[in-house]
């Protein structure tokens, strides 16, 4: 269920000269401490905290009320947490860095639907991310031109599929059926069927788990990272 829309801090509680209040959500450890560390150095910007799980957004969003929320794309592979985090939070920027693994033309296409402010790849240069950051929230979108530049492929071999049979493989492997996928990429769930027929006969694979596993065999798909085991999932500053 999404959570109910909750009005912005008014200007009795956030004054106009106040820095942004930054609150970030990514799986790896490592690349939190790094934001953390961009967002301190910032004279305009203020660092709230982090968490590693989506379960943790709507209630740390409801609680802190940030000013611009930054989520890693491999939390939100489908786009829905944006979805529901721009439809509960109308007056927050919402900012996505999109991986690898994430960077179609579908993608990018489904964030600027849900109503993404700023979309970055997590490579960026340091000044470029933080520029991203702050267009998004003062002119409310921001794509980074590196990244529409780039779409297509992503930099990875499609092997014998065509991009679009790459994004419905990839699709299969996060675990989404067929009409979920229709969903994504905005196409019947007949397409899709064939699609994945067509998937099928041109990795040799005997059903959809097949080709999963062929996908990964081949480089074709990445393989997802776990969450670091004993290390804290939540992080707030003060």
């Amino acid at each position: 269920m999404a959570a109910p829309v909750l009005a912005r801090p008014t200007s009795e509680t956030r004054q106009p000269t106040q820095r942004l209040r930054v609150l970030a959500f990514d799986a790896l450890p490592l690349s939190r401490f790094g934001m953390r560390t961009l967002v301190d150095a910032a004279a305009d910007l203020s660092w709230l905290g982090s968490a590693a799980t989506v379960r943790a957004a709507v209630p740390m969003i409801g609680r802190l009320r940030p000013d611009v929320v930054v989520v890693h794309s491999t939390l939100d592979p489908n786009a829905a947490l944006a979805r529901q985090l721009t439809t509960s939070f109308p007056w927050l920027t919402l900012v996505v860095l999109v991986d690898d693994r994430h960077r179609a033309d579908w993608y990018v296409r489904a964030l600027r639907s849900a109503g993404v402010h700023g979309i970055l790849a997590p490579g960026t240069a340091p000044a470029v991310l933080l520029t991203g950051m702050r267009m998004a929230h003062a002119q409310r979108q921001f794509v980074d031109p590196d990244l529409m530049s780039g779409t297509k492929g992503g930099g990875r071999s499609t092997g014998p599929l065509s991009g679009r049979q790459h994004e419905v493989l990839t699709l299969i492997a996060e675990g989404y059926e067929n009409a979920e996928i229709g969903g994504m990429l905005f196409i019947s769930v007949e397409t899709v069927r064939s699609h994945v027929k067509e998937i099928l006969k041109r990795m040799r694979a005997r059903d959809r788990a097949h080709a999963v596993a062929r996908g990964y065999q081949t480089g074709m798909l990445d393989v997802r990272l776990p969450s670091a085991a004993g290390l804290p999932e939540i992080e707030v500053v003060g």
